[in-house]
């Protein structure tokens, strides 16, 4: 399974024209609030992406875990401050082997 920041991540970056379906499958949020977010066009479907993202993070890894992913992606996206971001250490053995 994904980490809760990579699978919000995934989620985020999905075609814009999924966004209502993965909606309606995959969350509980209410049609009415679908068809909205459905509505929002150019710029303003990110806002629509970062719901889905977080719906689905929720269900998949706890409330928590969703909250902290979407606080992470605005701080680095939006304001500009990695901070929040996900560490990851990659052995330096398994990065030469991919690598040589």
């Amino acid at each position: 399974m994904l980490k809760p920041y990579d699978y919000w991540q995934y989620f985020r970056n999905v075609d814009d024209q999924d966004v209502g379906r993965f909606l309606r499958l995959l969350t509980d949020v209410s049609i009415d609030e679908i068809k909205k977010l459905e509505s929002l066009k150019d710029q303003e479907i990110n806002e629509a992406k970062k719901v889905l993202a977080t719906e689905v993070t929720k269900i998949c890894h706890g409330d928590k875990e969703a909250e902290l992913a979407l606080s992470a992606a605005v701080s680095a996206f939006e304001n500009e401050d990695s901070s929040l971001l996900p560490d990851y250490i990659i052995k330096k053995y398994k990065l030469q082997a991919a690598y040589p």
